[in-house]
């Protein structure tokens, strides 16, 4: 691999490391803070400790200027992308509940991909219900402080926790698109913030070999990219 790919890679696997402080270090259900190995039960909630700390990794990285907006483009576009070619009418819930087993196991990629593409659109719906003001990393905030290391959540109440902290419109994403079995239309929140897509050159850092994604040096593929203000 290339020095720039790899240190472009390991820039994006130290946020990642990183930015799990806050989930699951600082928010878990019980299933995590009391994990018995003999006996093991798995929470609901892989969007959220693997997707929501990924999407945090990611837009981290365009917000102190570690890469460009297109680059952040190009990523959340590879995530759609990935996602795409994963079972994309799964329950995000069942599966992290099952992830152990068939065909659950198959998909936990998709945890980095659809995974933090979840965070991205509570992150838009919070922005625009309060005006701006109130982000995901504010939700991810205030459950830290109810809850903490030391204070495990129950797995089962948490979509409803969330909902009663944030909005209805939050609420209903959660249990549509990721308890639920329906696939997230993407533009819909593209659009809520300016964006729209158009044909074009997007470029990546990935290849994939029979679904198994492999790190390569970025280039030009032709494939879907943002419009901002009528411009590229």
């Amino acid at each position: 691999m290339p020095d720039e790919a790899l240190a472009s890679s390991m820039v994006d696997v130290v946020s990642h490391e990183f930015f799990h402080i806050v989930t699951p270090l600082s928010v878990h259900s019980e299933d995590v803070h009391y994990f018995d190995y003999n006996q093991p039960t798995f929470s609901k909630h892989l969007w959220m400790y693997e997707g929501v700390t990924e999407y945090f990794a990611t837009l981290f990285q365009v917000d102190q200027g570690l890469v460009s907006e297109d680059e952040f483009y190009a990523k959340i576009m590879g995530k759609i992308k990935a996602a795409s070619s994963m079972n994309d009418a799964m329950s995000f819930t069942t599966m992290s509940e099952n992830i152990l087993e068939e065909p659950y196991a198959a998909q936990y990629v998709n945890v980095y991909q659809k995974g933090a593409l979840i965070g991205m659109c509570i992150d838009i719906l919070m922005r625009e219900e309060s005006n701006g003001t109130r982000g995901i990393l504010s939700l991810m905030k205030e459950l830290s402080l109810k809850y903490g290391k030391n204070k495990p959540f129950t797995d089962d109440d948490l979509i409803a926790e969330i909902t009663e902290m944030t909005y209805p419109s939050v609420g209903a994403f959660l249990e549509t698109h990721v308890a639920g079995e329906t696939p997230i239309n993407y533009n819909d929140f593209f659009a809520k913030v300016g964006l729209m897509l158009q044909e074009g050159k997007v470029p990546t850092n990935y290849i994939q070999n029979d679904g198994v994604l492999i790190f390569a040096p970025r280039h030009g593929d032709d494939d879907d990219s943002f419009l901002r203000g009528g411009k590229r």
